[in-house]
């Protein structure tokens, strides 16, 4: 029977024998990620405590239009959420920053992207579903290199474009109901 090259994947019985070679890899650019990563974020970047492999977690501020407002109604809600924010209702706001959560799976960078979760307190499910999908898009696109800096550096730039805050010079941040 032939074998394969060392550190190759081989199927016996229907499963798959790890490329440990692939796995050194993975782990080694998840290393060196990280360290550019803290080394480029430091603040705006958190590592949790008591996680289950590599996680991190991201507080980006989006660039936002000025001429961006909020509605009545959010405006009173992220006050008294978030009483150090700038911009009454009318003027525009200095929101609180976007939450990215990333945790690094084995197979990554090489065979599969990292996990992650978004989370705000002023974007609706819809905006946060559409910043999502072009972050997936952005993780097809850089297959097999890392992509974790990119999407921090996407996220601070052109998020807000997304979900459509910077595209209407009338464009108003509203809560769900606020009309």
């Amino acid at each position: 029977m032939l074998q394969p090259p060392e550190g190759e994947l081989t199927e016996s019985s229907g499963s798959c024998v790890p490329n440990f070679a692939s796995n050194e890899l993975n782990q080694q650019a998840q290393e060196d990620e990280l360290l550019a990563l803290r080394s480029i974020y430091g603040k705006e970047m958190s590592e949790p405590s008591g996680a289950e492999g590599p996680v991190f977690e991201f507080s980006i501020p989006l660039d936002l239009s000025p001429s961006l407002q909020l509605g009545a109604a959010a405006a009173a809600a992220l006050s008294a959420i978030h009483p150090h924010i700038e911009g009454a209702h009318g003027q525009s706001p200095s929101l609180p920053p976007i939450k990215l959560r990333v945790r690094l799976v084995r197979d990554y960078p090489s065979h599969a992207p990292p996990l992650f979760s978004l989370r705000s307190c002023w974007l609706s499910d819809a905006q946060l579903e559409a910043i999502a999908a072009r972050m997936d898009e952005m993780a097809s696109d850089f297959a097999g290199e890392p992509v974790v800096c990119a999407w921090v550096e996407w996220l601070r730039a052109d998020a807000a474009d997304v979900a459509g805050l910077n595209g209407d010079d009338d464009a108003v941040v509203l809560l769900p109901g606020e009309e």
